[in-house]
């Protein structure tokens, strides 16, 4: 958010060319190429597509290939060496301060044709310009007696997932946009 509590119109204030975006695509090409410099600019492209493209896929098998992805991701050709079919790090697990990290808060992504025009998790937290974890932090308070329902509430909608508002034949989120676990934070 803007220093004024309005949602920022600039998609650039966060690491990003679009509010349709969910991977942070200048950090993940820079992260991704340091961990494995060997990569062409061709298999960095091929990489990002198959961290985002999931047609036909259900929620869980989209997080599935990711995470398979985020262990073993694997390109054609080291052209370096010619070695076939190399594995890629993604994520330095071995070593993680080899790792940028980004945290961003009311993270919007826009949803055309849903109804809201965009959703805006509290936190979303970044590996190398991957989102690895969705935080959404609820008060509770006098309008919130049970916020760890109300924010699991929210999660649902993010990745539409409310069989209300499906029956009702209406979009509240983008199943493609929810790659991310969800936490659930609640502060006293």
């Amino acid at each position: 958010m803007s220093k004024f509590g309005k949602f920022d119109d600039y998609p650039a204030s966060s690491l990003r060319g679009s509010f349709r975006e969910w991977l942070l695509p200048k950090i993940f090409r820079k992260a991704v190429l340091k961990l494995n410099p060997w990569l062409t600019s061709r298999q960095l492209d091929d990489l990002r597509d198959q961290l985002l493209r999931h047609p036909g896929r259900t929620l869980l098998e989209a997080n599935e290939a990711v995470q398979a992805l985020l262990f073993k991701a694997q390109v054609d050709v080291n052209e370096l060496t010619r070695e076939s079919d190399p594995v890629v790090r993604l994520i330095d697990f071995a070593h993680p301060k080899r790792n940028v990290f980004h945290a961003i808060n009311q993270f919007r992504v826009n949803t055309p044709g849903c109804v809201k025009s965009f959703i805006a998790p509290d936190i979303v937290l970044f590996v190398n310009g991957i989102p690895l974890v969705v935080v959404e932090a609820k008060i509770g308070g006098p309008n919130a007696a049970n916020p760890l329902h109300a924010a699991y509430e929210q999660l649902l909608r993010y990745r539409n997932g409310r069989t209300e508002t499906s029956a009702a034949g209406l979009r509240e989120g983008e199943l493609r946009q929810s790659i991310a676990p969800f936490l659930i934070a609640h502060w006293p």
